[in-house]
């Protein structure tokens, strides 16, 4: 007697896998960025002939992408001194930024009022910058607070919304500032509305109710520091939570680190589900690289005009 034996379709056998793939890749997923190390290498920021910024690792030459579409900011009357504020506005119209009023003079104050200070905008009418923040008569653009407004639907820029970040502590709130001695880092926009806060101080913070790097997701409204950006294994390797330097569109962020043997390493943080970027090639070997394809078609191409005149004879 023949026995037969059964076999499901392999539909029925895939669908019956699916759950399980599923949940083994939700369990492989991680919400921490993925960390790329370029050793002792020096990377720096860099822009080509295009203005497209892009990272330059200064032993290898190798680049990579890095694009960060935000600009330097040009406004008229920015970080300028005014009677008050009605002056300014109808001096500026709807270039009007925040700004606030405050005490100008050490011997003889006068009570005058401050325009932002504008540092960089991009193309979603998100701009950064600080305003005085009181500690310098003298000089009272020396010591800022730093923050952002944004563009309304009328064109007119909004209120400034002043920065903090937790402390090391976790406890208490740093305000940004930017200036002066009383700098306590500073800040850089990107073209996806995210500002990336740098502290000033050195690999080892001698308090902890310093200041770590963050970022400032304002599409969001959400903070994270260095310290939340990476898993607890990545964070062990180093002394101290890295620096950030600055970051690109897709929220990628150039970092300074120092191991716990005393290396300094420079680190490239990658957002979940984004992948590491891959060496683009030299100009030098690309246009070789091109030129070559380019010879190789045309001599595709001049075989078979010769094969055509050989068949044609």
């Amino acid at each position: 007697m023949n026995k037969t034996t059964y076999r499901p379709p392999i539909f029925t056998v895939l669908c019956s896998l699916l759950p399980a793939l599923a949940f083994s890749a939700n369990a492989k997923a991680s919400p921490y960025d993925t960390v790329m190390s370029f050793g002792s290498d020096y990377v720096q920021v860099a822009q080509n002939a295009a203005g497209q910024q892009y990272l330059l690792d200064t032993n290898t030459g190798a680049s990579y992408a890095f694009t960060n579409t935000a600009t330097t900011a040009s406004i008229p009357g920015s970080g300028s001194i005014w009677s008050s504020k009605q002056a300014y506005e109808q001096a500026m119209g709807k270039d009007s930024l925040p700004g606030a009023y405050g005490y100008q003079g050490a011997e003889y104050p006068q009570y005058v009022y401050f325009s932002m200070t504008a540092l960089s905008s991009n193309s979603q009418g998100t701009l950064i910058g600080g305003l005085p923040d009181g500690a310098s008569r003298a000089m009272p653009y020396l010591e800022q607070d730093l923050g952002y407004t944004q563009k309304q639907p009328d064109g007119t820029y909004g209120p400034f919304h002043q920065l903090s970040v937790p402390t090391l502590d976790g406890q208490t709130a740093s305000v940004f500032k930017g200036g002066g001695f009383g700098v306590s880092g500073s800040i850089a926009l990107n073209g996806a509305n995210q500002i990336l806060f740098t502290p000033v101080y050195l690999p080892y913070p001698t308090s902890s109710a310093q200041a770590e790097g963050a970022l400032i997701d304002l599409n969001t409204g959400t903070t994270k520091t260095i310290s939340q950006l990476l898993s607890p294994q990545d964070l062990k390797l180093y002394l101290a939570p890295p620096i950030p330097i600055a970051f690109a569109d897709n929220g990628s962020i150039l970092a300074s680190a120092v191991l716990l043997n005393g290396q300094q390493v420079t680190l490239l943080l990658s957002p979940p589900d984004t992948p590491l970027p891959e060496p683009v090639p030299e100009p030098a070997p690309l246009a070789t690289m091109c030129a070559a394809i380019g010879f190789a078609i045309y001599r595709k191409r001049r075989h078979k005009s010769r094969q055509s005149l050989v068949h044609a004879g």
